[in-house]
């Protein structure tokens, strides 16, 4: 995976999520989990730390537990490998160096649905392998 890349869709948001809970992210990654866990953790009262627990396991630990209880197949957390990959995976390449200055989140989504990971009606499937960067 590729770290500069922001990857939306089912499958990869929980693959970036598991890897993060490994402490495997990048900085700016990194900063969101510590600001919102600091202040998820200050709510409950707790006086954990955010970086020791990922560092410990714990953190991953607990995830392993609470999609466990839920029903979830945690075999697909521990190798998230087992994941389905997209039919068509098209890599898009910049022409030029710099930064993505603004980005329609909106349009991004309704990408998704379009491509079948998420619903245009209540009734409709999820295909959790599509997956797109942004």
């Amino acid at each position: 995976m590729n770290p500069q890349a922001e990857l939306s869709g089912n499958s990869l948001e929980i693959i970036e999520s598991v890897e993060a809970l490994k402490g495997n992210m990048t900085d700016d990654i990194k900063e969101i989990v510590s600001v919102i866990g600091s202040y998820i953790i200050k709510l409950s009262g707790k006086n954990d730390n955010i970086e020791a627990n990922i560092s410990n396991g714990k953190a991953y630990n607990k995830f392993l537990e609470l999609v466990e209880n839920q029903g979830g197949d945690i075999s697909y957390i521990e190798d998230t490998g087992k994941f389905e990959k997209a039919k068509y995976i098209l890599p898009v390449i910049s022409e030029k160096d710099g930064f993505v200055e603004r980005l329609n989140g909106e349009s991004v989504g309704k990408i998704s649905v379009y491509l079948g990971g998420g619903r245009m009606k209540k009734e409709d499937e999820i295909d959790y392998s599509v997956r797109h960067s942004a």
